[in-house]
């Protein structure tokens, strides 16, 4: 079977460090409609809790590129970071009322639309919005682009 995202090179943003965490975001979206799809097969409260796993695992990638990113976005001083920071804020407030949902309904997995909302988010906001910020920074020419935050360095 496909897989639900495939990263491409187009969607790169030539950011070293933020192209690194949209990989690992479509590998989480791909994670979650696997155990999903397997929720199906399974005892409802075990598929559950799997789901549940890989969602917090996702909340918590998306937090943390989120918190690189705004780092980052003050960095270059990019015109419009407030509201893309309520943006981010938004995006989190869904995903946790997500899972608190889940969690209270003893939902074994998430429905088809959630899915789907999981990949507009993606495209929307990690392709097209990341991408308008990088173009940004590559048309100031901000050398603290290949740098990792403070909060990724090793």
């Amino acid at each position: 079977m496909a897989a639900f995202l495939t990263w491409l090179t187009k969607w790169q943003t030539g950011v070293t460090w933020v192209d690194a965490d949209h990989r690992e975001i479509t590998g989480m979206l791909n994670r979650i409609v696997d155990v999903n799809r397997l929720a199906l097969t399974q005892d409802p409260a075990t598929a559950g809790r799997e789901v549940l796993a890989v969602l917090d695992a996702l909340i918590e990638c998306t937090r943390r590129h989120i918190g690189a990113e705004e780092t980052f976005l003050r960095e270059v001083r990019l015109p419009g970071y407030d509201a893309h920071r309520c943006e981010h804020a938004l995006q989190l407030a869904e995903f946790t009322d997500l899972r608190r949902a889940l969690e209270q309904d003893g939902a074994p997995g998430l429905n088809p639309e959630t899915l789907q909302a999981f990949k507009r988010w993606f495209f929307n906001h990690v392709i097209v919005e990341d991408r308008d910020y990088a173009e940004y920074r590559n048309d100031e020419t901000v050398a603290v682009a290949t740098a990792p935050s403070p909060e990724r360095a090793d």
